[in-house]
């Protein structure tokens, strides 16, 4: 633009801030703990993956080892002793997450190899009958797949159409505000 401070902000500061505070540190206003968020880590990697493409794949593929082979993933976790401990939830976007941010690497930088790179899912207690979150020790679960079944997965999961054909809202969906909202199972979501 002709205006050189909004240059320096959007090309430099702000790439810089989500690299640096939000995937690195993880210090976001309601993730000042330092754990993962599956959602909002991936979203952060879709500015920073200009900056840094090197440091968004290795966080897709981090996503990757954060997924149940059912398809759905830990909403967040905490990498401890080469285990994660997390909240493996109902909600029914984040895995979602996975796959567009995926392409969106594949449309810039993606290689002939990127679709194949291999990554091992996490094992852990599938959600007991009427609980929304189970905070957890996942494991390694000892199957690894490609990015590519990892999406796809993560696609087939997602795809849950209620009574109206629209797709279920599960137990968060897009807007946390929306959290209870498909608990029941039966909320739908555009």
């Amino acid at each position: 633009t002709p205006d050189g401070k909004l240059n320096r902000l959007f090309n430099t500061w702000l790439p810089h801030q989500a690299l640096s505070c939000r995937l690195w540190g993880r210090t976001g206003f309601f993730q000042n703990g330092g754990g993962y968020g599956f959602r909002d880590q991936l979203q952060d990697c879709l500015c920073i993956m200009y900056l840094s493409p090197k440091t968004a794949l290795e966080h897709i593929l981090r996503c990757c080892q954060s997924q149940f082979p059912e398809g759905d993933v830990l909403h967040w976790w905490h990498d401890l002793n080469g285990k994660k401990v997390g909240v493996r939830t109902l909600c029914s976007d984040d895995m979602l997450w996975l796959p567009f941010v995926a392409c969106e690497y594949a449309k810039s930088f993606g290689n002939e190899g990127f679709w194949s790179a291999e990554a091992e899912y996490c094992a852990g207690e599938a959600l007991p009958e009427g609980k929304h979150e189970l905070y957890m020790e996942a494991e390694s679960s000892g199957i690894t797949e490609s990015l590519f079944l990892h999406c796809r997965k993560a696609m087939e999961k997602g795809y849950n159409k209620g009574k109206n054909g629209l797709l279920k809202i599960g137990g968060g969906d897009w807007n946390d505000g929306y959290n209870r909202v498909g608990a029941e199972g039966k909320g739908e979501s555009v």
